[in-house]
């Protein structure tokens, strides 16, 4: 199963699969599904799943988040902006999965600076986050998180 071939479509599912007529040879063959009407990624692996859970919108006892997929890098990106709060807080990242954990730094968007690393996995129906700031130590319990 080539993994390295997510293709995404909207008219049509692109399925791949290795076929082997003899032991000596393996081709693969492409089959289309004409009008399926939404998009679908047919990588079926728990590394998708687990990424595809973490999308969305969230929101918990300190504000609200959301973490998106921009670009099929293998990145998901962090961002929670305060516009209500005395002290506008904008805050970003991109997090990569480091086993069943999505970490990364986290940068104060107005400032450009390391604000502190974040690390995020599927928690039930919600998410579990740990913060650390630049010069601190983890959280101790992290903060879980609902869809807003």
């Amino acid at each position: 199963w080539p993994a390295q071939r997510p293709h995404i479509a909207r008219d049509f599912a692109m399925l791949y699969c290795c076929c082997s007529a003899n032991s000596d040879q393996i081709s693969e063959v492409t089959l289309q599904t004409p009008g399926l009407s939404s998009a679908v990624d047919v990588r079926d692996s728990p590394e998708v799943v687990a990424e595809s859970a973490l999308i969305g919108d969230w929101v918990t006892e300190y504000g609200q988040y959301t973490i998106s997929r921009p670009q099929a890098n293998g990145l998901l990106e962090y961002l929670e902006e305060d516009l209500n709060a005395s002290i506008l807080k904008r805050l970003m990242g991109k997090l990569s999965q480091q086993g069943e954990w999505w970490e990364g730094d986290i940068f104060d968007k107005m400032t450009g600076k390391i604000a502190g690393r974040l690390r995020i996995k599927v928690d039930g129906t919600g998410l579990r986050s740990f913060y650390k700031p630049t010069n601190g130590e983890w959280c101790q319990s992290g903060v879980l998180s609902s869809r807003a």
